[in-house]
């Protein structure tokens, strides 16, 4: 069985919109019924790719539980959000016409190998008496560590922005499906009231 391309633009919308990996996955589920079963995982895999270009994607539809057992997926998910946000010139056509705005607008993302060949010695300037007592081996380390650094604040970046998205959809619905409460429908009162 392979990938429905009406899927794969339905999981890229649902993206955009601000679903994450393990929402995507129920999607891929919901769609094929459960006569996958045994493939499921591999369609996931597939899906991934060609809807994100995510070569291996590693979490299995078992991470789908409810509660703190479902939890078990977050990890991967950041790891692959990453990649999805950093792909998406590859992926999201619609991103070159500016037809809508979605939550990845303001995130950008490069390679940490780009950023170890630029991060230039004369960054350190500053602190050039202790970085020229440093070995080329030294060196290379703390480079890499700026950059393994910067990767991660990245990827809080990323994860941070899409929790405010999420955020947002619940207080949307909840407002929704809620009857007002004094908090929603009256103004705050004043201190003198």
């Amino acid at each position: 069985m392979s990938p429905d391309p009406l899927v794969i633009a339905e999981l890229r919308e649902l993206f955009k919109s601000g679903a994450t990996p393990s929402r995507l996955m129920r999607h891929i589920i919901a769609h094929h019924g459960q006569q996958i079963i045994p493939w499921t995982n591999k369609l996931i895999r597939a899906y991934f790719r060609e809807a994100f270009g995510i070569p291996m994607f590693r979490a299995s539809a078992d991470l789908l539980a409810m509660g703190p057992e479902g939890l078990r997926i977050a990890p991967e998910s950041a790891v692959v959000i990453h990649e999805m946000v950093k792909k998406r010139t590859e992926w999201d056509r619609s991103r070159i016409t500016k037809a809508e705005e979605t939550w990845m607008d303001s995130l950008a993302v490069t390679e940490a190998l780009k950023q170890t060949d630029s991060t230039q010695t004369e960054s350190f300037a500053g602190n050039s008496n202790w970085w020229n007592q440093l070995d080329d081996e030294t060196k290379q380390y703390v480079k890499e560590m700026i950059v393994y650094t910067h990767s991660l604040s990245l990827k809080v970046a990323i994860l941070s922005t899409l929790a405010e998205q999420l955020q947002q959809q619940i207080l949307v619905l909840e407002d929704h499906f809620t009857p007002s409460s004094p908090l929603q429908s009256s103004p705050h009162p004043s201190c003198g009231e």
